[in-house]
């Protein structure tokens, strides 16, 4: 019971976190409705093995690096040029420009790209690895969870993950049905600019300190 417990907790509290509109679900609503459900597998793959990375990293203290300020400026710029030119290229090609015609990884909707896409996306923000070190570290303090209970919690929080994006992916492959191909340039318009926000937001927001960090 407790093994089932563990898990549904971790469910449940990555779900609460799946609700929160950011990029990644910008696009796999996006390739779901260019690509179909099925072809968007490969992304939403990627996307719950990036958490699983960083969920790991977290457990063995790696986030604590990335609340020097200098590490954690330079990594969250990182991740904004990621977001921008992911952004960028999307929003141009709604005006039938590319930036980066030859580079496949960052075309969004290239279907042999999607996993490599996923992984680089989710991967670039470092705020995410601070978040999972934070909360881990505070639920093994008050929970006292063995090594066990960690992964077993980390596991639910995975799972929650690919099935919300798996569901995401269902409900975008079913407007695709009517997706009248006219609105193709203002889709892509849309979370193209989108994209360029959260990196904006992320290049610029404040930089994370312990003291801001749940106890």
């Amino acid at each position: 019971m407790e093994t089932l417990s563990l898990l549904w907790g971790g469910f449940c509290f990555g779900l609460m976190l799946q609700l929160a509109i950011g990029p990644v679900f910008l696009l796999v609503v996006h390739t779901s409705v260019m690509v179909g459900w099925v072809q968007t597998f490969p992304l939403i793959a990627a996307v719950a093995l990036a958490d699983a990375i960083y969920i790991a990293l977290s457990s063995f203290g790696a986030s604590a690096v990335l609340l020097r300020p200098k590490v954690q400026r330079y990594a969250r710029i990182v991740g904004a040029v990621v977001l921008g030119v992911f952004g960028v290229n999307l929003l141009l090609s709604a005006f039938g420009m590319n930036v980066l015609p030859n580079v496949r990884l960052f075309q969004v909707g290239a279907e042999d790209g999607l996993f490599k896409q996923g992984l680089l996306l989710t991967l670039s923000n470092p705020l995410t690895l601070i978040f999972w070190g934070a909360t881990l570290s505070g639920k093994v303090a008050r929970e006292g969870w063995d090594t066990l209970g960690l992964i077993l919690f980390g596991c639910g929080c995975v799972l929650s993950t690919l099935l919300f994006l798996t569901a995401v992916a269902g409900l975008g492959s079913l407007l695709r049905a009517d997706f009248d191909p006219s609105w193709v340039a203002p889709l892509n318009g849309f979370v193209g600019a989108s994209l360029i926000y959260f990196g904006l937001r992320m290049a610029f927001g404040k930089l994370m300190q312990a003291s801001d960090l749940p106890e």
